[in-house]
């Protein structure tokens, strides 16, 4: 861990300060970076994976958001259509 909370005594302490917050931090991004160099004709790999499951998420979404607007419809119409007054 760097030490973020650290307040600089100067400038360029903060600029240095910051600048090795930055580097610690797009050290730790070097695996995703790793997901991109996949072969051009591999296919399965990890990349391919994450696509799948947010192809996956997506088509949910699309089914739920249908659902929602049937759901919408039918209030609409019923809201909107007149209400019987018989008594029981």
């Amino acid at each position: 861990m760097t030490d973020t909370h650290k307040k600089a005594r100067s400038p360029g302490e903060a600029i240095y300060l910051e600048a090795r917050g930055a580097r610690t931090t797009s050290e730790q991004l070097l695996p995703l970076l790793a997901l991109l160099k996949e072969d051009e004709n591999e296919t399965g790999g990890p990349l391919d994976e994450l696509k799948g499951i947010l192809h996956a998420l997506i088509e949910g979404l699309r089914y739920q958001n249908g659902i929602l607007e049937r759901l919408d419809a039918a209030c609409a119409s019923a809201s909107s259509s007149p209400i019987s007054d018989v008594s029981t």
